[in-house]
């Protein structure tokens, strides 16, 4: 399982910097660049979310988070999973799951 850092400060999920939640999922938009076309589909911005609802987590994954990624164009995707040991997600400013990406997808065709 890899471990996953996040720098996404107002995802629900993101504990100093790892997320932690226990499976995420990586999905890809339509566009030419397909490096830049990686999001987390599982971003929960923190303000919109409450206890409540299930989207808030300490310590619940760590290292043990299962990643599902539908970047089918990724070195790292096995059988729709990832499976790079590591694993960063970017997106500092981010509002929303399409303003974050997955630095960590590298290209088949690269």
């Amino acid at each position: 399982m890899p471990e996953i850092t996040c720098s996404a400060q107002k995802c629900a999920y993101n504990t100093k910097g790892y997320c932690e939640r226990e499976n995420i999922r990586i999905d890809v938009d339509d566009c030419s660049d397909y490096n830049g076309c990686t999001c987390c589909d599982s971003f929960v911005d923190r303000e919109r979310c409450s206890d409540k609802s299930g989207c808030s987590c300490t310590n619940c994954a760590g290292d043990q988070a299962e990643v599902e990624c539908f970047a089918t164009d990724c070195i790292y995707n096995e059988n729709m999973e990832c499976s790079a040991d590591y694993i960063s997600v970017e997106g500092s400013g981010a509002g929303c799951t399409t303003d974050t990406f997955c630095d960590t997808f590298r290209t088949k065709h690269g």
